[in-house]
């Protein structure tokens, strides 16, 4: 079983040395809902005629605001995930997002990246079809799919899926007490209207980070054992 405490340790280390970093990323949304409210507004409007409101919604400029929206929280996910690599593998050093932009961003890794996240969202979906626990248990076992879209962006598609699969194997339940530990994180949150999530978020994902590269270091010990 994998060290929680000392993944949770590790985080909170690194995030201290990048916090201001995180709460860039994080106010990133508030930037970016300005022309999401436009495209929205265009989507759908109020008309007044003979003293009776009536709904209109334009499907085009609705499809564009879903589009643009899913786009942009992949963007972020894709930064979230990016630069958490780079923090973790800086072991607590202070980690430029310049640098981190300049270094690793081009359109073609973050298109492998939104496609990996896109299937391994549907196939989580189509499993749930089937019951809610096959869901789930598939959620876990893709888990590691953002950060291998980006640690081994070299693998397609269903390769990065396999892997995580097999990464998670025999450790799904230590992940998920990983994510059961941020519980009162969360409602501590939620009593602060959000604004204890500038703290939170970044320290979840750092968590995640160091998950998976025991995981990872775990299955590169497996490995030289077998041989």
């Amino acid at each position: 079983m994998l060290n929680r405490v000392l993944i949770k340790q590790n985080a909170r280390q690194n995030l201290k040395a990048n916090l201001f970093s995180y709460i860039s990323l994080m106010l990133m949304p508030f930037i970016a809902i300005i022309p999401q409210l436009f495209l929205l507004q265009m989507a759908t409007r109020f008309i007044y005629i003979n003293n009776t409101f009536y709904f209109e919604i334009d499907p085009l400029a609705l499809l564009s605001f879903y589009l643009i929206s899913y786009l942009f929280n992949m963007f972020l996910c894709y930064w979230f995930v990016v630069y958490s690599i780079y923090v973790h593998a800086n072991n607590g050093a202070k980690v430029s997002i310049f640098y981190v932009l300049k270094d690793h961003f081009t359109i073609s890794r973050f298109i492998n990246f939104v496609l990996k996240i896109l299937v391994s969202s549907v196939l989580i979906f189509l499993w749930s079809l089937l019951f809610v626990i096959p869901g789930i248990i598939k959620a876990f076992s893709y888990a590691m799919v953002p950060f291998l879209a980006i640690d081994e962006e070299h693998l397609g598609i269903m390769e990065t899926i396999s892997k995580s699969r097999t990464m998670m194997r025999g450790y799904k339940f230590s992940y998920l007490i990983l994510i059961l530990s941020f519980i009162l994180w969360v409602i501590a949150s939620a009593l602060t209207f959000g604004l204890l999530s500038f703290y939170l978020v970044p320290y979840f994902v750092l968590s995640c980070t160091g998950f998976y590269f025991c995981l990872k270091q775990a299955q590169s010990k497996e490995s030289e054992e077998y041989y």
